[in-house]
């Protein structure tokens, strides 16, 4: 393959801001099995532009790998990939993931209106918290 010589700040914006679509656009759900997935592609904008589409197939084949040697219950999973021995612009590499039903920022959003609303959150902030240290225990053992 081809090797890409960028700033930090190139390639930055060229994946994450233009790469990836964004969370609501890329997560499609896919119904099989009675699970749901989201699909986490490429723009089509992105593989109309030789460049961006290289960039942007090697940070997804990278994430793949990197998902696919993870094991833990508060790790997102990888169900699935496109499969093909070469990429044309055409084609559209994608990746199949656990679709999650809201975001850490969601959830501090969600803390935040209820506070201010007189509730406490503090069982689920807590359990929220030890969920997140019990996964970054698990990476750094990795």
């Amino acid at each position: 393959g081809r090797t890409h010589h960028l700033s930090m700040n190139q390639y930055h914006r060229a994946f994450a801001s233009s790469c990836v679509h964004k969370a609501q656009a890329s997560a499609r759900p896919v119904q099989r099995k009675r699970m749901t997935y989201a699909m986490k592609c490429l723009r089509p904008q992105i593989r109309s532009n030789a460049d961006q589409f290289i960039i942007g197939v090697e940070d997804l084949v990278h994430e793949t790998a990197i998902l696919a040697s993870l094991d833990h219950p508060n790790i997102i999973k990888l169900h699935g990939r496109a499969i093909s021995d070469s990429f044309r612009l055409s084609d559209g590499y994608f990746i199949l993931l656990d679709r999650l039903q809201d975001t850490l920022e969601d959830r501090i959003i969600h803390w935040r209106i209820s506070a201010a609303m007189g509730e406490r959150n503090d069982e689920s902030q807590f359990a929220a918290a030890c969920s997140i240290a019990d996964a970054m225990s698990y990476l750094h053992s990795k």
